[in-house]
């Protein structure tokens, strides 16, 4: 599930991206914020059993940029090292064949097609169409149910709005969609 957050801003503004995804039976979500000349934000979290696990925040906001909570990821020093203001820590650890990191750099390399919303439009239409309708269609109706959206996303990242409402993934936080499905 990949959601991005856009809307009326001005320029400067930062870019909001998120993914959540399983690997090997472990949810995963990596997020990143982009301004106009650097990456703002950006940060790792894994799920083994339900329960979340920071592995990086990176925050330019702080007067330590990158925190590194216990010590799951190795070689940390070289990656903040080599990892440029304008570039994603993820890409530079993919590039290195860092042990950990790389397979989260190759299930995008693998799974994320980027697309332009016009193009290729009606193949597009009739795959979801097809998808909605096919053996995955409670699955995915789910996962979509499941994230909030039309309603609310309830995170685990700290940047979002506390939440009012319940949620299921705890520890519950809070940051309003601009993505709406129809049932």
């Amino acid at each position: 599930m990949l959601a991005s957050k856009e809307g009326p801003k001005g320029e400067d503004d930062p870019s909001f991206f998120e993914a959540d995804f399983v690997i090997d039976a472990v949810r995963w979500t990596y997020g990143f914020e982009l301004g106009p000349t650097r990456v703002v934000a950006e940060w790792i979290h894994s799920y083994p059993r339900g329960h979340r696990q920071v592995w990086m925040d990176r925050d330019t906001s702080r007067a330590e940029v990158y925190e590194w909570p216990g010590n799951r990821v190795k070689d940390r020093a070289q990656l903040v090292r080599r990892t440029r203001p304008n570039a994603l820590l993820l890409s530079t650890a993919g590039t290195d064949n860092h042990p950990q990191l790389s397979a989260l750099f190759h299930w995008f390399r693998r799974n994320l097609l980027l697309i332009n919303p016009e193009d290729e439009r009606e193949a597009r239409e009739a795959f979801t169409t097809a998808a909605l309708s096919g053996r995955e269609a409670q699955r995915i109706k789910d996962l979509l149910v499941g994230r909030g959206f039309g309603h609310h996303r309830c995170e685990g990242h700290s940047r979002g709005e506390e939440s009012t409402s319940a949620c299921a993934v705890p520890p519950v936080r809070c940051r309003r969609s601009s993505v709406r499905v129809a049932a």
